[in-house]
């Protein structure tokens, strides 16, 4: 993954998401490089934002669109397990949906059309800039990377979303 047009991206999109009045994060890998690293790691293939439900999908996917970014997939539907993933300039975006479940927020993701729900401890929203531009994690991002990762600080190359996060549930 070309880091630069990664942040590029994430730039924008964030921008968007932003302008749209949509809650987000920086999610999954993306957040893990940005807390342990203080960038992109260096072995992701892609990037990743939650947005927290609800949001308009559809004004989301327009004005990316209209930034050149192309949605290649989508998963689920927006009232559960929804994902979109973008790609532009050979780097992919995936934005996951986090539905509020009591004292968790949830996500899916998909393996052969069979979805696969992971918690993590519902988190409020805010501030980051690490990657030079506005953008939001949760806030205990440490406590999501250990919910998600086990041990976040040990750097594990080899990752697969299928198997490994500490946070599937099914």
């Amino acid at each position: 993954m070309n880091a630069a047009v990664a942040v590029r991206n994430l730039a924008e999109i964030a921008h968007v998401l932003t302008s749209l009045k949509v809650t987000w994060v920086l999610a999954a890998g993306t957040l893990l490089g940005v807390v342990r690293e203080g960038h992109l790691l260096d072995h992701d293939h892609d990037t990743d934002i939650a947005v927290i439900a609800p949001a308009d999908h559809h004004a989301i996917k327009h004005a990316l669109c209209k930034l050149g970014f192309a949605m290649t997939q989508t998963f689920g539907v927006p009232e559960h397990g929804f994902e979109m993933r973008f790609e532009r300039d050979g780097v992919w975006t995936d934005v996951f949906w986090d539905y509020l479940d009591g004292d968790v927020l949830w996500h899916a993701c998909w393996d052969e059309g069979k979805m696969m729900r992971y918690e993590v401890t519902r988190f409020n929203p805010v501030p980051c800039d690490a990657l030079g531009f506005p953008a939001f994690i949760p806030h205990d991002s440490e406590r999501y990377l250990a919910e998600t990762y086990g041990d976040w600080r040990q750097v594990v190359k080899e990752w697969d979303y299928r198997t490994d996060p500490k946070c599937r549930v099914s």
